[in-house]
């Protein structure tokens, strides 16, 4: 299979997995709401954030294997890839137990003020991330062949399987916060331990061999892991951080509300990472083949094709997106929708420019990349929602503001950066990349709305037959 079909394989197949994904969540959230509680429900959020902050940094371990792997996979050097098993399964023992005792430790301390349910669920966390990091070289290894999908449908078959677990746990005992972080976390170390003997499989010769424990792939796994860590504890402050910082400010309850505002765009930005993940690997063997100009076709086509798939979402949610959150969580949490479209509008922006992140990442442009999240995944929304806040605007023009601003900075940077480190043309890449697929939506988007105001389109059935016509009406002129 060629480098491009096995690109866009990948792409549908993750794209399909992550769509499956949507529909858990979908049942999830209105699930756990109904039966946790809006407050018990906004702990939950706050502890699953992060447990999303390990597997961000479980992420930025494995982009190391995938990278250095990818290149060794690229030029045939077998052995070593064995070198990279061996060395990333040597240091990952210690890194999970660091970690495993940071939240041992905290739970130590939470049960010592009084919360013992939020003390057990902290060490839940510790104990995953102890048996989920060590398992993570042999999901880098598969990644580094480009089969990014078989991860992303190992978790989402199992998510299914940890909500079945949860719907029949929660009708044979009470439901509780820690039932349902041990659930999902037992869910999350499943599907990484299924991946081990495929490994093993897709990797030709693949072997743990002691002997071949280097310390020249150690420090790249560390340079490279360090700067990818930094990466990862940005996405944790912008998910984890800025929930925590509410939490405290306000009430477990905005918690809630804020984890349903995110949710719309926490999907899209999994989908559009889903699609351009294989990008990392693809620019990484490109790079090492010498073959610079697929580098920038592939910067190209992955701006214009996640901007092609973003752009029906932004025409789905300006047009019913109220009549959608009354539909999954009720109506009590319809007042959400403006702070949600604002977020679903700049991040579908931000977005647009996975790839330019990924391909970044993966030609080796990592001091640009954590500088970008850094900026604007950590420091601008930060800086904005304190700010806001107290100087007296409500928690959620606080939240809304930071994040939007943060997307935006994000997307222009991301894109900047990209132009200037691959030498791409600015003109073909706004114009092959944005201009052309905006186009149909300039011309399809502001008629529909006004159409749907003139003749006072307000049932959920006649909006969707509206949306369904736009989105379609754009899909073909794309076509």
């Amino acid at each position: 299979m060629r480098d491009s079909q096995i690109i866009i394989f990948n792409a549908g197949a993750m794209w399909a997995s992550t769509a499956l994904n949507v529909v858990s969540q979908l049942i999830l959230v209105p699930f756990l709401l109904s039966s946790l509680g809006e407050r018990s429900y906004g702990v939950y959020v706050l502890v699953w954030s992060l447990m999303v902050g390990v597997l961000q940094f479980e992420q930025s371990f494995q982009s190391g294997v995938v990278k250095i792997s990818a290149e060794f996979l690229a030029l045939e050097r077998l052995s070593s890839v064995n070198k990279v098993l061996t060395s990333a399964l040597s240091i990952s023992f210690p890194l999970a137990l660091i970690i495993c005792s940071s939240f041992l430790a905290a739970s130590f301390l939470i049960h010592h003020e009084g919360s013992e349910s939020l003390a057990v669920s902290f060490a839940i966390v510790g104990v995953a991330a102890l048996l989920l990091i060590p398992l993570t070289p042999y999901v880098g290894m598969i990644q580094s062949t480009q089969r990014y999908y078989i991860d992303a449908l190992a978790e989402t078959f199992l998510r299914y399987v940890g909500l079945l677990g949860l719907i029949v746990w929660f009708r044979a005992t009470e439901a509780s916060v820690t039932a349902t972080v041990a659930i999902m976390s037992a869910v999350l170390v499943l599907a990484r331990i299924v991946q081990v003997p495929l490994a093993y499989r897709m990797v030709p010769s693949l072997r743990f061999e002691a002997n071949r424990f280097d310390w020249t792939i150690v420090r790249r796994l560390l340079s490279f892991g360090s700067m990818a860590a930094l990466l990862s504890i940005s996405l944790t402050i912008n998910n984890a951080g800025v929930k925590w910082i509410m939490g405290i400010l306000a009430t477990p309850q905005l918690v809630a509300h804020l984890a349903i505002m995110l949710m719309p765009v926490v999907l899209l930005s999994q989908m559009m990472n889903a699609v351009n993940m294989p990008a990392m690997p693809a620019a990484s063997g490109f790079k090492a083949s010498g073959k610079d100009s697929l580098v920038d076709e592939l910067v190209i086509r992955g701006v214009r094709y996640t901007t092609t798939i973003a752009l029906p979402v932004i025409i789905l949610a300006a047009l019913m997106l109220e009549q959608l959150l009354t539909l999954w969580v009720g109506s009590e949490y319809a007042f959400l929708a403006p702070y949600s479209l604002t977020l679903i509008i700049t991040g579908a922006i931000a977005s647009s420019t996975t790839t330019c992140h990924h391909v970044l990442k993966g030609i080796g442009k990592l001091r640009a990349v954590i500088g970008i999240s850094l900026t604007c995944r950590a420091l601008i929304p930060i800086a904005i929602i304190l700010g806001a806040y107290f100087t007296g605007h409500s928690p959620y023009i606080s939240v809304v503001s930071g994040l939007a601003v943060g997307n935006l900075f994000q997307a222009f940077l991301q894109a900047r950066f990209s132009l200037k480190e691959l030498n791409t043309n600015p003109l073909s890449f706004l114009r092959r990349g944005y201009l052309e697929p905006m186009l149909p939506l300039v011309a399809i988007l502001p008629p529909t709305l006004y159409f749907v105001s003139r003749f006072e389109i307000a049932s959920l059935a006649e909006s969707f037959l509206v949306a369904g016509l736009a989105i379609g009406a754009y899909l073909g002129s794309c076509y």
